[in-house]
């Protein structure tokens, strides 16, 4: 997911360090984080609970994602191709399809 897109307080699903599958999180913030003593990079800082433990953490914004799959579905009214992962979309309260970014379609106006 794009930076600008990730909301801290929101509820999101990454993919976990633990190599635990993919959670839903609550993102807390977003923070720098250090790659090498010269470079920095932002990131997203996560918490949520895995069998009753709470756990949290810090991954780079392209481990987020709208759903629990990754998903590139095309847009069924001008094919474009939503890749959440580059673009800024979101997701219907409704029909839980992606809005694509370009006409704003999504399941409910199929």
């Amino acid at each position: 997911m794009r930076l600008e897109a990730i909301k801290e307080g929101s509820y999101l699903y990454c993919k976990s360090a633990q190599r635990r599958g993919v959670h839903k999180v609550r993102v807390i913030e977003i923070v720098d984080y250090e790659i090498n003593p010269d470079q920095w990079e932002e990131a997203v800082r996560y918490e949520y609970t895995y069998r009753g433990e709470y756990i949290d953490g810090i991954q780079h914004p392209d481990q987020f994602s709208l759903t629990k799959t990754f998903r590139k579905p095309d847009c069924h009214k001008c094919k474009l191709e939503i890749d959440e992962q580059k673009d800024i979309v979101e997701q219907c309260p409704k029909c839980e399809w992606l809005i694509c970014p370009r006409d704003k379609a999504c399941g409910c106006n199929r």
